[in-house]
Protein backbone atom coordinates (compact mmCIF):
# COMPACT_ATOMS: atom_id res chain seq x y z
CA UNK A 1 0.00 0.00 0.00
CA UNK A 2 1.30 3.36 -0.84
CA UNK A 3 -1.15 5.52 1.31
CA UNK A 4 -1.08 5.17 4.66
CA UNK A 5 -3.71 7.34 6.34
CA UNK A 6 -5.27 6.99 10.09
CA UNK A 7 -2.71 5.28 11.64
CA UNK A 8 -0.35 8.05 13.53
CA UNK A 9 -1.57 7.40 16.82
CA UNK A 10 -0.81 3.29 15.87
CA UNK A 11 2.68 4.10 14.87
CA UNK A 12 2.97 6.10 18.48
CA UNK A 13 1.46 3.03 20.40
CA UNK A 14 3.91 0.92 18.69
CA UNK A 15 6.61 2.92 19.73
CA UNK A 16 5.70 3.24 23.02
CA UNK A 17 5.29 -0.34 23.31
CA UNK A 18 9.18 -1.12 21.71
CA UNK A 19 10.21 1.62 24.41
CA UNK A 20 8.92 0.32 27.63
CA UNK A 21 12.40 -0.21 29.00
CA UNK A 22 16.28 -0.90 28.32
CA UNK A 23 15.89 -4.93 27.93
CA UNK A 24 14.40 -6.52 25.34
CA UNK A 25 10.86 -5.56 24.52
CA UNK A 26 8.82 -7.60 22.07
CA UNK A 27 5.36 -5.90 20.90
CA UNK A 28 2.99 -7.40 18.46
CA UNK A 29 0.31 -5.91 16.34
CA UNK A 30 -2.69 -7.96 16.23
CA UNK A 31 -6.31 -8.00 14.58
CA UNK A 32 -8.56 -9.11 11.46
CA UNK A 33 -6.67 -10.07 8.21
CA UNK A 34 -6.80 -7.04 6.01
CA UNK A 35 -6.86 -4.46 8.64
CA UNK A 36 -3.25 -3.16 7.95
CA UNK A 37 -0.76 -4.78 10.16
CA UNK A 38 1.84 -5.21 7.55
CA UNK A 39 1.20 -1.69 6.33
CA UNK A 40 1.93 -0.39 9.72
CA UNK A 41 5.12 -2.30 10.50
CA UNK A 42 6.28 -0.97 7.11
CA UNK A 43 5.43 1.94 7.64
CA UNK A 44 6.82 2.37 11.17
CA UNK A 45 10.08 0.79 9.95
CA UNK A 46 10.52 3.55 7.34
CA UNK A 47 9.56 6.38 9.82
CA UNK A 48 11.43 5.16 12.53
CA UNK A 49 14.27 3.66 10.74
CA UNK A 50 16.94 6.34 12.06
CA UNK A 51 15.93 5.12 15.92
CA UNK A 52 17.17 1.85 14.57
CA UNK A 53 20.78 2.30 13.82
CA UNK A 54 21.91 -1.36 14.21
CA UNK A 55 19.61 -1.92 11.50
CA UNK A 56 15.79 -3.30 11.07
CA UNK A 57 15.75 -6.66 10.09
CA UNK A 58 12.37 -8.11 8.21
CA UNK A 59 11.65 -11.82 8.29
CA UNK A 60 8.61 -14.09 7.56
CA UNK A 61 6.63 -15.47 10.43
CA UNK A 62 5.58 -18.21 8.36
CA UNK A 63 8.78 -19.56 7.57
CA UNK A 64 11.99 -20.92 9.88
CA UNK A 65 13.16 -18.02 11.96
CA UNK A 66 16.52 -19.06 12.03
CA UNK A 67 17.69 -19.09 8.46
CA UNK A 68 16.30 -15.79 7.87
CA UNK A 69 18.31 -13.91 10.17
CA UNK A 70 21.63 -15.76 9.66
CA UNK A 71 21.00 -14.80 5.96
CA UNK A 72 20.25 -11.33 7.13
CA UNK A 73 23.27 -11.47 8.67
CA UNK A 74 25.53 -13.03 6.14
CA UNK A 75 24.55 -10.39 3.28
CA UNK A 76 23.48 -7.50 4.62
CA UNK A 77 25.89 -7.43 7.85
CA UNK A 78 28.96 -9.13 6.38
CA UNK A 79 29.27 -12.01 8.91
CA UNK A 80 30.58 -15.34 7.88
CA UNK A 81 28.95 -17.69 9.96
CA UNK A 82 30.93 -21.05 10.86
CA UNK A 83 29.30 -24.08 9.32
CA UNK A 84 29.55 -26.17 12.19
CA UNK A 85 28.13 -23.37 14.61
CA UNK A 86 25.92 -24.90 17.38
CA UNK A 87 23.46 -22.03 17.52
CA UNK A 88 23.76 -19.95 14.39
CA UNK A 89 21.16 -17.44 15.31
CA UNK A 90 23.09 -16.85 18.74
CA UNK A 91 26.17 -16.34 17.33
CA UNK A 92 24.71 -13.73 14.48
CA UNK A 93 23.18 -11.76 17.66
CA UNK A 94 26.00 -11.81 19.69
CA UNK A 95 28.00 -10.16 16.54
CA UNK A 96 25.69 -7.91 14.98
CA UNK A 97 27.93 -4.90 13.85
CA UNK A 98 27.26 -1.65 15.00
CA UNK A 99 25.77 0.11 18.01
CA UNK A 100 22.43 1.33 19.06
CA UNK A 101 18.67 -0.89 18.99
CA UNK A 102 18.23 -3.65 16.37
CA UNK A 103 14.51 -3.75 14.89
CA UNK A 104 13.23 -7.60 13.66
CA UNK A 105 9.86 -7.71 12.35
CA UNK A 106 8.51 -10.91 12.46
CA UNK A 107 5.92 -10.68 9.99
CA UNK A 108 2.33 -12.90 9.81
CA UNK A 109 3.30 -14.77 13.13
CA UNK A 110 0.63 -18.20 13.05
CA UNK A 111 2.43 -20.44 16.01
CA UNK A 112 3.95 -18.42 18.62
CA UNK A 113 5.43 -21.19 20.62
CA UNK A 114 8.30 -22.36 18.44
CA UNK A 115 9.28 -18.58 17.42
CA UNK A 116 9.37 -17.51 20.91
CA UNK A 117 12.60 -19.24 22.20
CA UNK A 118 14.34 -18.54 19.00
CA UNK A 119 14.01 -14.22 19.40
CA UNK A 120 17.16 -12.75 20.55
CA UNK A 121 17.11 -11.45 24.27
CA UNK A 122 20.15 -8.80 23.97
CA UNK A 123 18.95 -5.68 24.87
CA UNK A 124 19.74 -3.95 22.31
CA UNK A 125 16.57 -5.84 20.37
CA UNK A 126 13.30 -4.51 19.50
CA UNK A 127 11.14 -7.07 18.09
CA UNK A 128 7.55 -6.66 16.38
CA UNK A 129 5.71 -9.27 15.20
CA UNK A 130 2.49 -8.71 13.31
CA UNK A 131 0.13 -11.62 13.72
CA UNK A 132 -4.07 -12.21 13.60
CA UNK A 133 -3.84 -14.13 16.74
CA UNK A 134 -3.72 -12.36 20.22
CA UNK A 135 -0.85 -13.31 21.20
CA UNK A 136 1.78 -11.42 23.98
CA UNK A 137 0.12 -10.08 27.19
CA UNK A 138 -2.14 -6.93 26.69
CA UNK A 139 0.62 -4.77 27.57
CA UNK A 140 2.78 -6.08 25.01
CA UNK A 141 0.58 -5.91 21.72
CA UNK A 142 -1.86 -3.17 19.85
CA UNK A 143 -4.98 -4.27 18.71
CA UNK A 144 -5.17 -3.07 15.50
CA UNK A 145 -8.82 -1.43 14.26
CA UNK A 146 -10.76 -0.49 11.14
CA UNK A 147 -10.04 3.13 10.30
CA UNK A 148 -12.74 5.96 11.41
CA UNK A 149 -15.07 7.03 8.79
CA UNK A 150 -12.90 9.77 8.02
CA UNK A 151 -9.96 8.04 7.78
CA UNK A 152 -11.29 5.35 5.60
CA UNK A 153 -13.27 8.32 3.53
CA UNK A 154 -9.34 9.83 3.02
CA UNK A 155 -7.92 6.56 1.86
CA UNK A 156 -10.24 6.12 -0.44
CA UNK A 157 -10.20 9.76 -1.91
CA UNK A 158 -6.26 9.33 -2.10
CA UNK A 159 -6.83 6.20 -4.40
CA UNK A 160 -9.48 7.63 -6.78
CA UNK A 161 -9.63 11.05 -8.50
CA UNK A 162 -10.53 13.69 -5.81
CA UNK A 163 -13.41 14.95 -7.96
CA UNK A 164 -15.30 11.41 -8.60
CA UNK A 165 -15.33 10.89 -4.47
CA UNK A 166 -16.60 14.45 -4.40
CA UNK A 167 -19.39 13.92 -6.94
CA UNK A 168 -20.88 11.11 -5.24
CA UNK A 169 -19.74 11.81 -1.93
CA UNK A 170 -22.87 10.02 -0.47
CA UNK A 171 -21.81 6.89 -1.98
CA UNK A 172 -18.31 7.15 -1.26
CA UNK A 173 -19.72 7.03 2.23
CA UNK A 174 -21.71 3.99 1.55
CA UNK A 175 -18.57 2.28 -0.04
CA UNK A 176 -16.46 2.42 3.13
CA UNK A 177 -19.16 1.58 5.26
CA UNK A 178 -20.06 -1.64 2.91
CA UNK A 179 -16.34 -3.15 3.23
CA UNK A 180 -16.84 -2.73 6.95
CA UNK A 181 -13.74 0.21 7.05
CA UNK A 182 -11.80 -2.65 6.67
CA UNK A 183 -8.07 -0.93 5.19
CA UNK A 184 -7.62 -4.11 2.83
CA UNK A 185 -11.14 -3.88 1.08
CA UNK A 186 -10.98 0.35 0.86
CA UNK A 187 -7.42 0.17 -1.04
CA UNK A 188 -9.23 -2.92 -3.40
CA UNK A 189 -12.37 -0.86 -4.06
CA UNK A 190 -10.39 2.45 -4.71
CA UNK A 191 -7.33 0.97 -7.15
CA UNK A 192 -10.37 -0.84 -8.44
CA UNK A 193 -12.17 2.49 -9.51
CA UNK A 194 -9.18 4.07 -10.67
CA UNK A 195 -8.44 1.84 -13.02
CA UNK A 196 -11.87 2.33 -14.78
CA UNK A 197 -13.04 6.07 -14.69
CA UNK A 198 -16.09 5.55 -16.24
CA UNK A 199 -17.09 3.01 -13.59
CA UNK A 200 -19.50 5.39 -11.22
CA UNK A 201 -18.76 4.48 -7.28
CA UNK A 202 -23.02 4.12 -7.22
CA UNK A 203 -22.37 1.15 -9.78
CA UNK A 204 -19.59 -0.59 -8.13
CA UNK A 205 -22.02 -0.68 -4.78
CA UNK A 206 -24.46 -2.42 -7.09
CA UNK A 207 -22.21 -4.63 -8.31
CA UNK A 208 -20.80 -5.45 -4.60
CA UNK A 209 -24.32 -5.82 -3.15
CA UNK A 210 -25.16 -8.34 -6.07
CA UNK A 211 -21.79 -10.39 -6.17
CA UNK A 212 -20.88 -9.94 -2.46
CA UNK A 213 -16.91 -11.65 -2.18
CA UNK A 214 -17.21 -12.83 -5.76
CA UNK A 215 -16.84 -9.72 -6.94
CA UNK A 216 -13.58 -8.75 -8.79
CA UNK A 217 -13.38 -5.62 -7.19
CA UNK A 218 -12.05 -7.14 -3.74
CA UNK A 219 -10.80 -10.00 -5.15
CA UNK A 220 -8.15 -8.16 -7.79
CA UNK A 221 -5.12 -7.20 -6.07
CA UNK A 222 -2.47 -4.70 -7.49
CA UNK A 223 1.54 -4.61 -8.41
CA UNK A 224 1.47 -1.32 -5.83
CA UNK A 225 -0.37 -3.16 -2.82
CA UNK A 226 1.35 -4.55 0.52
CA UNK A 227 -1.45 -7.25 0.29
CA UNK A 228 -1.14 -9.80 -1.96
CA UNK A 229 -4.14 -11.60 -1.42
CA UNK A 230 -8.02 -10.88 -1.82
CA UNK A 231 -10.32 -10.12 0.75
CA UNK A 232 -12.28 -13.95 0.87
CA UNK A 233 -8.53 -15.44 0.26
CA UNK A 234 -7.31 -13.05 3.25
CA UNK A 235 -10.01 -14.72 5.61
CA UNK A 236 -9.64 -18.17 4.02
CA UNK A 237 -5.83 -18.58 5.41
CA UNK A 238 -7.66 -17.58 9.20
CA UNK A 239 -10.19 -20.21 8.42
CA UNK A 240 -8.11 -22.63 7.49
CA UNK A 241 -6.31 -22.83 11.28
CA UNK A 242 -9.95 -23.25 12.89
CA UNK A 243 -10.98 -26.32 14.66
CA UNK A 244 -13.95 -28.04 13.46
CA UNK A 245 -15.76 -26.77 16.30
CA UNK A 246 -14.47 -23.43 15.56
CA UNK A 247 -15.79 -23.24 11.59
CA UNK A 248 -19.07 -24.86 12.96
CA UNK A 249 -19.69 -21.85 15.54
CA UNK A 250 -18.27 -19.73 12.62
CA UNK A 251 -20.98 -20.97 10.27
CA UNK A 252 -23.57 -20.15 12.47
CA UNK A 253 -22.86 -16.81 12.96
CA UNK A 254 -22.84 -16.31 9.25
CA UNK A 255 -26.31 -17.07 9.40
CA UNK A 256 -27.32 -14.41 11.68
CA UNK A 257 -28.16 -10.76 10.56
CA UNK A 258 -25.73 -8.26 10.30
CA UNK A 259 -25.90 -6.40 14.01
CA UNK A 260 -24.66 -6.82 16.85
CA UNK A 261 -25.54 -10.64 18.84
CA UNK A 262 -26.46 -11.81 22.09
CA UNK A 263 -24.54 -14.56 22.92
CA UNK A 264 -27.72 -16.14 24.96
CA UNK A 265 -29.23 -16.74 20.79
CA UNK A 266 -26.19 -18.50 19.32
CA UNK A 267 -26.51 -20.63 22.90
CA UNK A 268 -30.36 -21.17 22.29
CA UNK A 269 -29.83 -21.92 18.26
CA UNK A 270 -27.58 -25.19 19.02
CA UNK A 271 -24.82 -26.53 16.94
CA UNK A 272 -24.17 -30.05 18.61
CA UNK A 273 -21.89 -28.82 21.13
CA UNK A 274 -21.30 -28.50 24.54
CA UNK A 275 -21.17 -25.78 27.02
CA UNK A 276 -17.29 -26.11 27.24
CA UNK A 277 -16.58 -27.06 23.56
CA UNK A 278 -18.95 -23.90 22.57
CA UNK A 279 -16.81 -21.79 24.77
CA UNK A 280 -13.68 -23.10 23.62
CA UNK A 281 -15.19 -22.55 19.88
CA UNK A 282 -15.84 -18.57 20.88
CA UNK A 283 -12.25 -18.09 22.65
CA UNK A 284 -10.57 -19.27 19.19
CA UNK A 285 -12.63 -17.24 17.05
CA UNK A 286 -11.89 -14.15 19.66
CA UNK A 287 -8.32 -15.07 19.25
CA UNK A 288 -7.88 -14.87 15.60
CA UNK A 289 -10.05 -11.68 15.70
CA UNK A 290 -12.70 -12.81 13.90
CA UNK A 291 -15.05 -11.99 16.38
CA UNK A 292 -14.99 -8.80 18.94
CA UNK A 293 -16.61 -8.68 22.31
CA UNK A 294 -19.25 -5.81 22.07
CA UNK A 295 -21.10 -4.03 24.88
CA UNK A 296 -23.78 -6.08 27.66
CA UNK A 297 -23.02 -9.76 26.81
CA UNK A 298 -22.95 -8.43 23.12
CA UNK A 299 -20.94 -9.83 20.04
CA UNK A 300 -19.81 -8.58 16.81
CA UNK A 301 -18.53 -10.13 13.65
CA UNK A 302 -17.23 -7.57 10.72
CA UNK A 303 -19.14 -7.25 7.50
CA UNK A 304 -16.73 -8.92 5.22
CA UNK A 305 -16.18 -11.83 7.80
CA UNK A 306 -20.01 -12.26 7.99
CA UNK A 307 -20.07 -12.01 3.93
CA UNK A 308 -17.49 -14.72 4.41
CA UNK A 309 -18.90 -16.69 6.69
CA UNK A 310 -22.11 -16.83 5.45
CA UNK A 311 -21.06 -17.51 1.65
CA UNK A 312 -18.12 -20.29 2.41
CA UNK A 313 -19.51 -21.87 5.99
CA UNK A 314 -23.19 -20.73 6.11
CA UNK A 315 -23.76 -24.62 5.75
CA UNK A 316 -21.21 -25.97 8.44
CA UNK A 317 -23.36 -24.88 11.23
CA UNK A 318 -26.13 -27.22 9.91
CA UNK A 319 -24.32 -29.85 8.31
CA UNK A 320 -22.07 -31.46 11.02
CA UNK A 321 -25.11 -31.44 13.63
CA UNK A 322 -26.89 -28.27 14.42
CA UNK A 323 -30.74 -28.37 14.72
CA UNK A 324 -32.20 -27.36 11.66
CA UNK A 325 -33.27 -24.17 11.61
CA UNK A 326 -32.05 -20.20 11.06
CA UNK A 327 -31.75 -18.11 13.99
CA UNK A 328 -32.56 -14.63 13.49
CA UNK A 329 -30.65 -11.80 14.83
CA UNK A 330 -33.88 -9.57 16.18
CA UNK A 331 -35.17 -12.15 18.54
CA UNK A 332 -32.28 -14.89 18.63
CA UNK A 333 -34.91 -17.10 18.38
CA UNK A 334 -34.49 -20.33 15.53
CA UNK A 335 -36.94 -20.14 12.98
CA UNK A 336 -37.66 -23.80 9.93
CA UNK A 337 -36.72 -22.56 7.30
Amino acid sequence: MTVFVGRVDDLEAVDALLNQSQQVNIAAAVGLGGVGKTELALQYARIQGDEFPGGVCWVRGVEPLEPQIVQFAQTHLGLTVPEQIENPLAWCCQRWPGEGPVLIVVDDVQDYGPLKALLPTAGRFRVLLTTRRAILPRGQRLELEVLVSEAALELLRNLVAGERVAAELDNARLLCEWVGRLPLGIELVGRHLEQRPELTIAKLLERLQGQRLAAQALKQTHPEMTATLGVAAAFELSWGMLSEEGQRLAGLLGLFAAAAVRWDWVEACGIGLAEEALEDAQAELLGWHLLKRGEAGTYGVHALVREFFCGEAGGTARGRGAAPGVCSGDGGDCEDD
